[in-house]
């Protein structure tokens, strides 16, 4: 039985910003086509950096460690695919938005947005996602993560996207096995190998459809540890003064 906060190195699960050991959606299964239309990645130049989500026509839900430091310029948002391979379509980025009390490195306030230069096109694969309208906060209610993230510790992004349904786990349970979790924070945990890890970052937890939660952080790789996500809910007023 495990007693107090365990001594880990909590990391971001994004993959471009923060190296070791964090993996894919572990323990998942490939996305029927389509299922999930409003998910996209990053790019920073050629290189695939973190998931993220289509608010609307200008507007892209991510977390920030996913923006911090790097250079609009070379920011890329690709929708419309289901395959690291699909031909989806490519919008450079105009604008990186911060949470202005998000500190680099840091478990709080952990929510960005991208403003892409041109108007996303909505087709049956691109569309915006849901929000909540309330916390969900019912232990042992089943949400659904989805990801690009590695396949494992030392393997590469998933091919295709994954989808594994997990369980919110009793913030009370969370903040004693997890430092730096706080009340806008939703965390999972099922079983071991079951999890986010690097290339997560950024994308949705998604309960009865909605986004309830962003990939933030945790212990490397579906552990046994629980995960720790920025809870939307928190963020609805910030996210439509920041989104038009």
């Amino acid at each position: 039985m495990m007693h107090g906060k365990v001594v880990i190195s909590l990391l971001m699960f994004a993959v471009g910003t923060y190296a070791g050991p964090i993996s894919k959606v572990v323990g998942g299964h490939n996305a029927p086509p389509g299922k999930y239309p409003f998910q996209i990645i990053t790019k920073y130049g050629n290189s695939f950096l973190c998931g993220g989500t289509i608010l609307n026509h200008r507007y892209i839900l991510t977390a920030a460690h996913c923006l911090h430091g790097f250079d609009v310029t070379r920011f890329k948002v690709v929708t419309g695919i289901n395959r690291q391979s699909d031909n989806g379509t490519i919008y450079n980025a105009e604008n990186l938005i911060i949470h202005e009390n998000y500190k680099p490195g840091g478990y709080s306030n952990d929510i960005g947005l991208i403003q892409v230069k041109e108007d996303i096109i909505y087709s049956k694969v691109v569309q915006p996602v849901p929000l909540p309208s309330k916390n969900f906060d019912n232990y042992n209610d089943e949400v659904i993560l989805i990801g690009f993230g590695r396949l494992g510790i030392d393997k590469p992004p998933a091919k295709t996207l994954q989808e594994v349904k997990l369980e919110i786990y009793p913030y009370s349970k969370c903040i004693s096995l997890v430092p730096h979790v706080g009340k806008t924070h939703v965390c999972t945990l099922t079983k071991p190998g079951e999890g986010a890890c690097n290339g997560d970052s950024g994308g949705a937890l998604l309960a009865k459809g909605k986004q309830i939660g962003i990939v933030s952080f945790g212990a490397p790789c579906a552990v046994g540890l629980p995960d720790v996500y920025t809870r939307v809910q928190s963020y609805l007023t910030w996210i439509k003064n920041n989104s038009n």
